[in-house]
């Protein structure tokens, strides 16, 4: 019994992502290796990511003789991640999972449930970990003598760190889960919080270098005081450096004791968790005028209302808005800094240098509008209900402009900020705001009609919840490494074909044309071929 909880977990998290709902079977070879070739890619450049870090420290704590250190930074940095990638996940698979109650009603005991649950978040834990820890041990491998007891005591920590991860993320997706559930907004809650923890994370990545090198700097006191305030960190890294078995017996106890008493009072209390009544905020309803809207804003709304209802869906479909807010706040942080290359590179090349920085700014802003993906999965959310769509008295072209609407409402906005923004921060030049303003607005544009089109050929409905629709499409993928693809041509076409024979300035103005041209071609699609493709879906 508890085998086949396990195996339908497992399927569910992983079949769908290779299954073409069209046809209602798998993907070939060929689409299943090319997936599994933009997995790998990505795992990669984390991967290179942290072994450069790790690479940097490796050699100065041994020198300074706390090679624990080392290992107790990788072993912080992978709880973080996975802590953090992790949180919500384990809040809607453990307390707030859909199938709660159908498999209660079944001859199946609540503990195996549970466990089920909390084996698929451990894989998921793992392959989070891997992309610090694999790397870890390679670079240290590669630069430090290792030992037998060392090398069974890193295989230990990399083991069981994820059931501390696990038992920190019960607690708080027991409170998260608790308190939201008591509040009218709660998914605006959701979506603040995890803002917040993707703000900060994106903060900490582009300041790594600068945080290693002040480790460097400092190994001694921030050892000291992991020692004093982190001992699991603490003895997992005395365990596989020196090697300790004490400290690997302790940190044993510290990563299994947790976990199997918050898996105790879980499973004696699953039913209770799983079938409660939770509170929420009454609402006293008004009586008030209806306001009657045409179709397309109807749909529009409620699309938006769709992306609102879930923060999964802003964090995946946002990223390149999120993106430009971060690169904005940062030079207003480090605006005297950024004031003071302006005047350097006007002393050398004069008011000139003026567009260019603005043409710089509009092509910034519209590589990070091409990341937005909010309309790829918009048709596939429609899911079971697609045949309301389709019975409405309204033409599929209508229905298709409505979720490229949708998109261009939720991330146009930040462009048109960003812009304003810049107003402030460079020096004022009429042409080059209206760069700013038109280029980024016209990939927007255009990236609402692509990520429209491929979910055309690519739709999903077989979706368990809207967050694997969200992060697993294959729509979602194409559009996202496509829209790469397609501003990824002008940028080297231009820096090493025409870079000497093109102004930049009026080589961006020419794109944006391009785009223009792109964004015409694609309309007249929606109302021709792609409303037919809509109406046999």
């Amino acid at each position: 019994m508890f085998k086949s909880l396990i195996k339908i977990r497992f399927m569910a998290m992983f079949s769908s992502m290779f299954r073409n709902t069209k046809k209602g079977k798998q993907y070939g070879i060929g689409m299943k290796i090319l997936m599994g070739i933009l997995i790998v890619y990505v795992i990669g450049v984390l991967g290179m990511l942290f072994g450069s870090v790790f690479f940097m420290v490796c050699e100065p704590f041994s020198a300074l003789g706390m090679n624990w250190l080392y290992f107790a930074l990788a072993g912080i940095f992978a709880f973080a991640i996975c802590f953090v990638g992790s949180i919500f996940m384990t809040q809607s698979q453990l307390y707030e999972a859909k199938d709660n109650e159908m498999l209660l009603s079944m001859p199946v005991p609540p503990s195996y449930i549970l466990l089920s649950r909390m084996v698929a978040l451990l894989l998921i834990n793992y392959l989070y970990e891997l992309v610090v820890m694999l790397p870890a041990g390679v670079v240290y491998v590669m630069l430090q003598p290792i030992t037998a007891l060392g090398v069974i005591a890193y295989a230990v920590a990399v083991l069981l760190l994820p059931f501390l991860v696990m038992t920190v993320s019960c607690i708080f997706g027991w409170l998260v889960a608790l308190v939201s559930s008591r509040m009218r907004r709660k998914n605006l809650i959701i979506t603040l919080i995890s803002v917040v923890l993707f703000c900060a994370y994106m903060a900490v990545c582009t300041q790594l270098y600068s945080y290693m090198e002040a480790l460097v700097v400092n190994g001694a006191q921030i050892g000291e005081a992991i020692q004093k305030s982190i001992f699991p960190a603490y003895h997992l890294g005395k365990a596989i450096a020196e090697p300790n078995l004490l400290s690997l017996v302790i940190f044993i106890l510290c990563a299994l004791v947790p976990f199997a008493i918050v898996y105790f009072v879980l499973s004696k209390n699953f039913i209770r968790i799983a079938t409660a009544k939770k509170g929420t905020v009454r609402v006293e309803y008004k009586a008030k005028r209806l306001k009657a809207s045409g179709a397309v804003k109807a749909l529009t709304v409620k699309d938006l209302h769709r992306l609102g209802a879930n923060p999964m869906y802003i964090l995946n479909a946002c990223t390149g808005s999120l993106l430009m807010i971060l690169a904005v706040g940062a030079v207003i942080w480090k605006y005297e800094d950024v004031a003071q290359v302006i005047e350097m590179s006007r002393g050398l090349a004069g008011d000139a240098v003026n567009e260019v920085l603005w043409a710089l700014a509009a092509s910034l802003f519209g590589a990070c509008s091409i990341m937005n993906i909010v309309s790829a999965p918009s048709i596939s959310l429609e899911g079971k209900n697609l045949w309301i769509l389709k019975t409405l008295p309204v033409p599929s072209g209508k229905i298709l402009l409505s979720k490229v609407l949708a998109h261009v409402i939720s991330c146009a906005p930040v462009g048109i900020l960003g812009a304003i923004v810049c107003l402030f921060i460079l020096p004022f030049s009429l042409n080059g705001f209206l760069m700013a303003l038109i280029l980024p607005f016209l990939v927007t544009v255009w990236q609402g009609f692509f990520g429209v089109v491929i979910n055309l050929f690519f739709p999903r409905f077989d979706w368990v919840s809207e967050t694997a629709c969200v992060k697993q499409g294959m729509s979602v993928m194409l559009t996202m490494f496509g829209g790469m693809a397609i501003i990824a041509i002008p940028i080297l076409i231009y820096a090493f074909a025409i870079r000497g024979a093109v102004d930049l300035v009026l080589y961006v103005w020419i794109c944006a044309a391009v785009f223009a041209v792109l964004c015409a071609g694609m309309w007249r699609y929606l109302m021709t071929g792609g409303s037919r493709r809509f109406e046999r879906l």
